[in-house]
């Protein structure tokens, strides 16, 4: 396996599809894992949190944990921290964003 940073990994068609898992999905993570390589769930889902991503991936037999993924919500909070840090913001959402 060639060797790069960091691996991103789209998760509805990369790692499942809806409801139905991908066979190869839990083995490429577990090849990653097993050669050292570092990489991050990414989903634009903004509803939900990175524990219940976890949750999710193990219903396909993928283990991994709360720091692999980051979040549509986790960018926005970010965004705003790094432009203004503490601001104020009225949040219109799920608990994905608010607890990010």
């Amino acid at each position: 396996m060639k060797t790069y940073k960091l691996f991103l990994i789209d998760l509805d068609g990369t790692m499942y599809r809806g409801s139905e898992k991908i066979e190869e999905a839990p083995l490429f993570i577990q090849e990653l894992e097993k050669a050292g390589q570092d990489y991050l769930f990414l989903t634009n889902n903004s509803t939900k949190r990175p524990a219940d991503v976890v949750k999710h991936l193990a219903l396909f037999d993928i283990q991994t944990t709360e720091d692999k993924v980051y979040t549509t919500s986790m960018a926005t909070a970010q965004y705003i921290a790094d432009q203004k840090p503490h601001a104020k913001v009225y949040m219109i959402g799920e608990e994905g964003l608010r607890s990010a």
